[in-house]
């Protein structure tokens, strides 16, 4: 099966799934759903300080936003990052 196939399969599962209480939305990665204890403060309070530094720093039209899904289905790769431009 090529890579973009089985993307798309687990890309279809995990967009039908719902995590379990305590769990983060599940990670695609090396042809496996990868699943991670939700984030603590800790880590939210580090996302949101970088933000704050590249909302400072990118041109006007472009945002930076926590918590999104980044996808590059040729690699058949998803990840939750912690900071994101989108314009």
């Amino acid at each position: 099966m090529i890579k973009e196939t089985l993307y798309r399969r687990l890309r279809y599962r995990r967009d039908c799934m719902t995590p379990p209480p305590g769990f983060a939305w599940p990670e695609i990665s090396n042809g496996q759903l990868v699943m991670a204890m939700s984030p603590q403060p800790r880590h939210q309070l580090t996302a949101k300080l970088v933000s704050r530094q590249l909302d400072a720093q990118v041109p006007e039209g472009l945002f930076s936003f926590g918590a999104t899904d980044t996808d590059d289905e040729s690699l058949g790769t998803l990840r939750i990052g912690s900071s994101r431009l989108l314009q």
